[in-house]
């Protein structure tokens, strides 16, 4: 199911559709729903979805060197050169790079190196490169004067909470049980998705703040209007 993010979608594929070579920055707080956004966005396209890890970066570019061998169906060199020639030879493609900003923890030169590749695949190719990543700090100073990404982005997305109209898109309850389950998941959408529509929301809150459940450390942090009156969890 694809919920609440039709608007954010159909501007990718607005920019998509231009003959030109975008960068684009998706960012927002872990568990938002960036990740689904680009995978939806990527169906029935040419390219990759590459999630970056925090390791050395000469293990990355042989992880993402063979990911594109595989999707272009020639093979990369595990360096930037060779990346950048391969996109800018691969014609209309999209390579998102999640969780970027793992990079720039291991090695913050390497903006300068995504900066130097974006110069030389951009004035070649209508490649489409999107950058995620849950850090808003890191993207902001990546995309600052001197962040080694200033003046590259063509577009941003900062993606939020889901408003509360949305809930009752998901759960079939009351306006009263509806509002419970917002305030207990600050509208995230994974916490969302954790709930069981057939179960009533008393049981579902059991499992979920339960011993073993997924929001047990924060039993102490939420309390639930139940029947009427403040409970705590």
């Amino acid at each position: 199911m694809f919920i609440d993010r039709e608007r954010e979608l159909g501007f990718l594929e607005e920019l998509y559709r231009e003959e030109r070579a975008h960068l684009v920055v998706i960012y927002g707080r872990r568990r938002v729903g960036k990740t689904w956004l680009v995978r939806r966005f990527l169906e029935g396209k040419r390219g990759v979805y590459f999630h970056a890890l925090r390791q050395p970066l000469e293990v990355e570019l042989e992880r993402l060197a063979e990911a594109l061998s595989k999707a272009l169906s020639k093979y990369v060199k595990a360096d930037w050169d060779s990346v950048a020639e391969a996109l800018a030879e691969a014609g209309k493609f999209v390579l998102a790079v999640d969780e970027f900003t793992y990079w720039v923890e291991e090695e913050p030169g390497v903006l300068a190196s995504l900066q130097q590749l974006w110069d030389v695949v951009s004035a070649r190719s209508p490649l489409f490169l999107i950058l995620l990543s849950s850090t808003a700090s890191l993207v902001e100073k990546s995309l600052s004067y001197g962040g080694g990404l200033f003046g590259r982005r063509t577009a941003q997305l900062r993606l939020g909470p889901f408003p509360p109209y949305v809930v009752k898109d998901l759960l079939p309850y009351c306006a009263e049980d509806l509002a419970v389950a917002y305030a207990v998941t600050n509208g995230i959408p994974h916490y969302l998705s954790l709930f069981d529509p057939k179960a009533p929301l008393k049981r579902n809150l059991e499992r979920l703040f339960s011993k073993w459940g997924p929001f047990m450390k924060r039993r102490r942090t939420y309390s639930v209007l139940k029947y009427g009156s403040p409970t705590s969890i």
